[in-house]
């Protein structure tokens, strides 16, 4: 009898672990990896989004479809992951209100890229700036916008 709850609690803790991987720990790490991918296009894209009016519109439309499914994604995969709010303390990642905050500023550049407005260079640029600073990446000191130079939406 003891060997039969051995076997019992052996195969429960194997459950509760692999629940707890699939459900919880490997939907974090997707989030990092999105996170990290955020990063990678934007950086790819910053030197369009300071020249967006010199761009071509082909250009532009295929940055816009990359930001847009960055957004698409890390909306997603932030709602997938059960007590994120307790979850993101020990991945050291943002706060759902600051991811949030990420993704409407991806959606504003992606609109932005594509759109007729005038100096949509330096609102892309300031969006991209906000979007990394919202899912945690410092910018260099020589590369941030100052207040002077942000403009107001």
């Amino acid at each position: 009898m003891e060997l039969f709850a051995t076997i019992i609690s052996g195969v429960g803790v194997l459950v509760l672990g692999e629940l707890l991987q699939k459900l919880w720990l490997e939907p974090l790490k997707d989030l990092r990896k999105q996170i990290s991918s955020i990063i990678e296009v934007l950086t790819e894209y910053e030197s369009l989004f300071l020249g967006a009016e010199a761009a071509s519109a082909e250009s532009l439309q295929s940055a816009s479809m990359a930001v847009s499914k960055c957004a698409i994604k890390l909306r997603g995969k932030t709602q997938m992951i059960p007590l994120y709010s307790i979850a993101r303390y020990l991945y050291k990642l943002p706060n759902a209100s600051s991811l949030n905050k990420a993704v409407e500023a991806l959606n504003a550049i992606s609109n932005f890229l594509v759109s007729n407005r005038d100096n949509k260079s330096i609102f892309c640029h300031c969006l991209m700036q906000d979007a990394l600073r919202f899912i945690g990446f410092e910018i260099e000191a020589s590369k941030k916008l100052d207040e002077k130079q942000r403009p107001h939406f």
